[in-house]
């Protein structure tokens, strides 16, 4: 994905997509892995969140990349919570675990392709290839979106997708 993404090739099939439902059929997928794990999980999704113009398979790819980043680095025991918020103009899906954290002085680089932070997956295996967050930095710019990310080494991490709603924008 991520040659086809620098190469230009990838093409997203952009449509109104019910954001609620894309993140419930993450959520329930990802919940078994999660509790594999012994981590507990939460949904926090308004009944009314509406739509987005967005390409629902690559969000879903999107979401299950953040998930299971925070699976893999928060302990047994810990948190993991999909939270989704909404105004007139975008939606705003928050990935939030009470895992391992990331140093500061490792944020910016961990969206760059090939790049993870410095720490061991909390499960006692070996991280990925370190390309699933530049997946998602990219997938999400391409939706006119922004990424943004909260750590701190210890109490967990958040990371925050934005997407645009569906429609011409509020007007101000």
């Amino acid at each position: 994905d991520l040659t086809q993404i620098e190469a230009g090739v990838m093409s997203l099939r952009l449509g109104e997509v019910d954001i609620g439902q894309t993140a419930r059929e993450v959520y329930d997928l990802t919940r078994e892995w999660a509790g594999r794990e012994t981590l507990q999980t939460s949904l926090d999704c308004p009944a009314d969140i509406g739509m987005v113009r967005a390409d629902a398979r690559r969000v879903k790819q999107v979401l299950v990349n953040l998930i299971r980043n925070a699976i893999s680095f928060t302990p047994g025991g810990g948190t993991i919570a999909l939270v989704l918020r909404g105004d007139a103009d975008a939606v705003k899906l928050t990935v939030r675990d009470s895992g391992i954290g990331i140093p500061a002085d490792e944020q910016d680089r961990i969206f760059a392709p090939f790049q993870r932070a410095g720490v061991t997956n909390a499960h006692g295996g070996a991280s990925g290839p370190g390309l699933g967050l530049a997946i998602v930095r990219d997938i999400v710019r391409m939706h006119g979106g922004e990424v943004s990310l909260s750590s701190r080494p210890g109490e967990g991490t958040e990371v925050t997708i934005t997407l645009p709603r569906a429609g011409p924008p509020a007007q101000t």
